[in-house]
């Protein structure tokens, strides 16, 4: 389901008026399109997601374990068993002790990529094969999917291959391996990513600023931000145009910025003129001639 179709099904929910749910949906969309509903346009609705297969929920998962061979700092096949079920998890031991390894081995295989060596040096992104005592680069895990119960979700890289080029897959139990894209975990990893390397757990004790950024970025706010945005600068810029249209329409402030008594006399009439209408002249004790 796509941000824009959530947005109408909770406008909908909710009956908040078609006016005013255009306008939010516009600004979803950016700001030519905010601009043209804004002014009068017509909006092209996004389609609810409701035929069969346009969206599954994506399945819940608890891991049993994590088994990792020939990555990062680890050599031959270790494992590390956890307790499937909610709550926190915590793993300690000391430095060296392969702890950032399974961490990492667990999200680049959900994700197909490490996030924290992106901007790193090739020499860095190169060197994450373990070369000592490895027959092979895997990464393994088990899971209980909520609904549909054990499952192996494995990524593998033949000899030479790039740390992007290994496929995964997920085999649930009484099914066929199949690609990992069966879970449905794609849009919503990209949008809510859920792991954090060390140096971004250590912004959070940083700037204000820094720590908003980190966790827009891990709820997937950005966007929502940006439609925000988008909305506040639209209605300053209209707020502002408004205002100077209702200065150019009152005609006391129009005199009271003439600096002699004559030109107010003269603005006051050319504004009764132009609007056709018969004010007194002295009708607002406000306004002096003096």
């Amino acid at each position: 389901m796509t941000r824009s179709s959530t947005l109408l099904q909770r406008l909908d929910d909710d009956h908040v008026l078609s006016e005013v749910s255009d306008v939010l949906l516009a600004a979803c969309g950016g700001d030519d399109e905010l601009d043209e509903v804004i002014g009068g346009g017509a909006l092209v609705r996004p389609e609810r997601a409701t035929r069969e297969g346009d969206h599954r929920e994506p399945a819940g998962a608890y891991l049993t374990s994590v088994t990792v061979s020939g990555f990062r700092g680890i050599g031959s096949a270790a494992s590390l068993q956890l307790a499937p079920g909610p709550g926190l998890t915590l793993v300690i031991g000391r430095n060296g002790s392969g702890k950032s390894s399974f961490a990492e081995a667990l999200e680049i295989l959900v994700t197909g990529s490490l996030r924290p060596w992106e901007d790193r040096s090739s020499v860095w992104r190169e060197g994450w094969r373990n070369l000592h005592d490895a027959p092979e680069t895997a990464v393994i895990a088990q899971l209980v999917l909520e609904d549909l119960g054990p499952a192996v979700v494995e990524r593998r890289w033949p000899d030479g291959a790039n740390l992007d080029e290994g496929g995964a897959t997920v085999q649930v139990a009484g099914e066929k391996r199949v690609p990992l894209e069966r879970l449905g975990w794609e849009r919503d990893l990209a949008a809510f990513r859920p792991f954090l390397s060390h140096a971004e757990l250590e912004a959070f004790l940083g700037r204000p600023s820094e720590l908003h950024d980190i966790l827009a970025s891990v709820l997937g706010l950005e966007e929502l931000s940006a439609t925000l945005e988008r909305l506040a600068k639209a209605r300053l810029q209209r707020e502002s145009v408004l205002s100077a249209v209702k200065k150019d329409l009152n005609p006391q402030a129009r005199v009271r910025s003439c600096p002699s008594r004559f030109e107010k006399v003269l603005v006051y009439w050319a504004f009764v003129n132009s609007r056709s209408q018969s004010f007194p002249l002295y009708s607002d004790p406000s306004v002096h001639f003096g």
